[in-house]
């Protein structure tokens, strides 16, 4: 009888402790909350469910927001108003203040990322570079590579401020592959947030190589520094070489510069990148021009130069 009981007791320790764990994993897939629950809101919205355990979702002013299961039913007022919802597992919550935006406001941010979210179409078959769209309705579109993605394709970014979509040359015509997109903006910190969930599209590569821009990209891929460090963003201490021309193309001619010269300076012959022992870590971007003819780029490395040690 007494081991019965003894079996009894350590399943019901059991059950409780899995509960507790469901519960704490629930609010640790949750976060800090900022992708699914909004900062700023004008219209009602869906609260997450929950992922282990289901949120169990309260409001300390039901006459702003009204929360009904996982719909939050949104009472806009003539000011501004602060509402807190909670979601509680049993006996673990969380806490999250919303502004609810007065009568007449324009769409809050969120509100805006999922419309361009829902609204967002990606190519299906892609045959050279192209620019990608990295603003709509002042909310910030940021792409990211998926599994395997450099074989496939790379993101660069140009001078101009453009963020480019480049097939790799050598990527067999066919070739299915993905891209990640997030949707969001800025903090008081100038950092990028996330809205939502971020969405995967799938589409085609038939690469042109004799694109001109394609022949470009390809030329820049096929330049080598040739410095001992992590790749990408590229750490460096010590000084550098850098390719002046391209087993691509003879013709092709390549500069290049360095936006923090007190760094990383350039030298005459533009040959070597010199490191020149900076007191802290520093990023920056290290540019080469390359030129074909009558057509050219200016392609950003990013650069991280540590201190020698």
């Amino acid at each position: 009888m007494r081991k019965t009981r003894l079996v009894l007791l350590m399943i019901l320790i059991a059950i409780v402790l899995t509960a507790c764990d469901f519960d704490e994993k629930s609010f640790q897939v949750l976060g800090d909350g900022t992708r699914e629950i909004p900062s700023e809101v004008t219209r009602d919205f869906t609260l997450p469910t929950g992922y282990y355990a289901d949120f169990i979702w309260t409001s300390n002013r039901e006459d702003v927001i009204r929360i009904e299961g996982s719909e939050a039913i949104v009472i806009q007022h003539d000011e501004d108003v602060d509402v807190t919802i909670t979601a509680t597992v049993n006996r673990t919550y969380r806490s999250f203040v919303i502004k609810v935006l007065k009568i007449g406001s324009a769409p809050a941010l969120f509100e805006r990322a999922q419309e361009v979210k829902n609204n967002f179409m990606f190519f299906t078959t892609i045959e050279f570079p192209f620019i990608l769209n990295t603003t709509e309705n002042d909310v910030l579109i940021d792409y990211y590579g998926t599994k395997d993605w450099r074989n496939d394709y790379k993101l660069l970014k140009t001078t101009d401020g453009s963020t480019w979509f480049v097939p790799s040359k050598d990527v067999p015509r066919g070739t299915s592959s993905d891209i990640s997109i997030s949707f969001g903006g800025l903090n008081g910190n100038d950092e990028f947030i996330y809205v939502g969930q971020s969405c995967r599209y799938s589409f085609t590569l038939n690469v042109d190589n004799t694109n001109p821009l394609q022949h470009l990209f390809n030329i820049f891929n096929s330049l080598v520094l040739e410095f001992e460090g992590e790749d990408y963003p590229f750490r460096i201490s010590q000084s550098f070489g850098l390719p002046k021309t391209s087993v691509l193309d003879n013709n092709a001619h390549t500069e290049w510069s360095s936006e923090n010269e007190d760094v990383l300076e350039i030298s005459i012959d533009g040959s070597q990148a010199i490191v020149k022992n900076p007191i802290y870590t520093t990023k920056f971007n290290l540019i080469v021009s390359i030129t074909v003819e009558s057509t050219s780029i200016d392609v950003i490395y990013p650069v991280i130069i540590i201190p020698k040690s």
